[in-house]
């Protein structure tokens, strides 16, 4: 069987196709040989691999064989992880009513390149979700909402959601908060036929936008934006705001994309940061659903105060048939460990390494605080989150716990949300890093991560201290509406902080349907590019959170 595996995971296609079950037949070869090797590296790698107690032979993955692998491929992977139980008998990767597991999932490879290229629609009841490993994005960088109108708090609009830092719609000059008063030449209403035809233009080539301002009635037309490769800015805003005499920083980040794009950006806002005299910082991660641990890693370093240089960070926790030493591997791992390469920054061009070169051993995975920048003695830190924060955005927040005086503030983003008054981050304390299997990139956890009080039981997500609304009305950083999360994010580390006011008189009453006699109706719709995984962390070798 290790001589199966070993032919297979040279294979590697870079043909071009999609992932989960939505494959199309360019996924189609039907080889048992994949889904033998699935279930030998779940047996050696997983994270909970002494709860799979069946042979292969017992297992038979051969039973999931279909001629679309990425379908078959899918079920067998849930099959394998979706009986994984806590001590408790919490099960960690099944989700009641979902056949798709928590955390796993597979993809194939090519798709995580050159910015991806699944894109689909999102209403309100659904995840986006975001993962391109070599920080290109291949779109038109736009996504919109709806929301109602900041003038009279019952006529429903398009709102720009927000675009993408680098790509065609942020270049014309788009902007969260932007009305659309047409696309292509055409308005839209907000049933389900308008969102499909949204979906449909949004994933086109190119798009004609004509924006409007809702108190004077003027409308701007932009030019004319087409899709293209573009070097993607995970960054979706940075600023300082200055507030009596507090100065915050504030950072939105969409994703924790490959260091080697992502530190320039992020070492750029913290010169910005310490250059303006910042006191105390929010970091906006309510769309983040993680990506490397090594740019998380640095902005925690960035965040993390110099009087703690060289304490413990976080540890990484691996089973125990990788948490030894290699003349403990048993033969079986040593051939599934050396058939993986390991790929540069560009997840393309091998290094010459293998798996069978890292070590897995918790001296070697605990790593320290190492003060980078010169922003120094926060003392308090805000983080904007939703239950679509997860994985590095959860590595980062539990990493700084120990040492800085951390808050959260959710996002409310459904109905039982809002009624409880309760806002959990998703819950992801465990990375992956890819498995290569033929053309798919298998994603299961391999590792969980604690922070310097050996705190890792974060499954369910981290509680928020207080909650707000995400006003798509205005930019990042500029809602002056007092129950938006950002304005509770501001009162929360500043005392007595009151947002500015606007020439418009009812403006603070836009979110009027919060009131507790009425229902809370967000009725937003989502629609943009979105590329599909879970909550992700990436680790070394190139490992997900």
């Amino acid at each position: 069987m290790a001589a199966i595996v070993v032919a297979i995971v040279f294979s590697v296609s870079c043909k071009k196709g999609v992932s989960g079950g939505n494959s199309s037949d360019d996924s189609t070869t039907g080889s048992p040989a994949l889904y033998d090797s699935m279930y030998l590296y779940a047996q050696q790698m997983y994270l909970w691999e002494s709860q799979l107690t069946q042979t292969i032979t017992q297992f038979n993955p051969q039973q999931y064989l279909n001629n679309n692998d990425s379908l078959g491929l899918s079920n067998e992977l849930f099959a394998i992880v979706k009986n994984v139980k806590d001590s408790a008998g919490n099960y960690y990767e099944y989700v009641s009513g979902s056949q798709n597991p928590k955390y796993s999932y597979i993809i194939n490879t090519s798709s995580e390149l050159n910015g991806g290229g699944l894109s689909y629609a999102r209403n309100s009841s659904e995840r986006s979700s975001t993962t391109i490993n070599d920080s290109k994005g291949n779109d038109l960088g736009l996504f919109l909402a709806s929301d109602y109108s900041p003038v009279d708090n019952q006529t429903e609009e398009w709102f720009v959601w927000y675009v993408n830092t680098g790509s065609p719609a942020q270049r014309i000059g788009l902007r969260r908060g932007d009305v659309i008063d047409s696309l292509n030449g055409k308005s839209y209403g907000f049933s389900t036929a308008d969102q499909n035809a949204l979906n449909d233009i949004l994933t086109g080539d190119t798009l004609s936008i004509v924006t409007k301002n809702l108190y004077t009635g003027v409308t701007k037309k932009y030019p004319t934006i087409t899709k293209g490769l573009y070097n993607w800015n995970p960054i979706l805003k940075d600023t300082v705001i200055v507030s009596s005499s507090y100065k915050v920083g504030y950072l939105a980040l969409q994703a924790f994309t490959d260091s080697v794009s992502a530190n320039t950006y992020l070492l750029q806002a913290f010169h910005k940061f310490d250059s303006s005299g910042i006191n105390k910082l929010i970091i906006d991660l309510r769309y983040n659903h993680g990506g490397f641990v090594a740019t998380s890693h640095l902005l925690a370093n960035l965040i993390a105060p110099s009087k703690d240089q060289g304490k413990v960070l976080y540890r990484e926790h691996y089973n125990s048939n990788l948490n030894r030493d290699r003349s403990q591997y048993t033969s079986q791992l040593t051939t599934l460990l050396k058939a993986q390469e390991i790929y540069g920054d560009d997840g393309v061009t091998p290094t010459g390494g293998t798996y069978y070169d890292y070590s897995f051993k918790l001296d070697d995975n605990t790593y320290f605080v190492d003060k980078k920048g010169a922003v120094d003695d926060l003392g308090d830190v805000c983080f904007i989150v939703s239950d679509e924060t997860a994985s590095a955005s959860e590595l980062l927040i539990n990493s700084l716990k120990p040492y800085l005086n951390v808050s959260l503030i959710g996002v409310y983003n459904t109905q039982a949300e809002y009624d409880a008054k309760t806002v959990r981050t998703y819950g992801k304390p465990v990375g992956f890093f890819p498995i290569h299997l033929g053309k798919f990139s298998i994603y299961s956890p391999n590792f969980y991560t604690e922070n310097a009080d050996g705190f890792s039981n974060y499954y369910d997500g981290f509680l928020t201290d207080a909650n707000g609304f995400d006003d798509v009305t205005a930019d990042f950083a500029s809602s002056t509406t007092s129950t938006s999360a950002f304005v509770v994010a501001m009162q929360k580390i500043i005392p007595n902080y009151q947002p500015l006011t606007t020439n418009y008189s009812n403006q603070q009453q836009r979110l009027i349907r919060i009131n507790p006699i009425q229902t809370f109706n967000p009725k937003r719709l989502l629609i943009g590019n979105i590329n599909q995984s879970g909550g992700i962390m990436i680790g070394r070798p190139r490992i997900k959170h």
